[in-house]
């Protein structure tokens, strides 16, 4: 789903995501994400 929602979001000639909002938004699930994955709790 986060896949999906930057994809939607991202600039075909640059690859960057535009949106400021979803930009934030998907930054800071995948530093949640990352967090729980090095901390070992599983991601449920």
């Amino acid at each position: 789903m986060l896949a999906f929602l930057a994809d939607a979001h991202r600039s075909r000639k640059t690859g960057d995501i535009l949106d400021k909002k979803v930009k934030r938004i998907v930054e800071t699930v995948k530093e949640k994400i990352n967090d729980q994955l090095t901390q070992g709790n599983p991601c449920h």
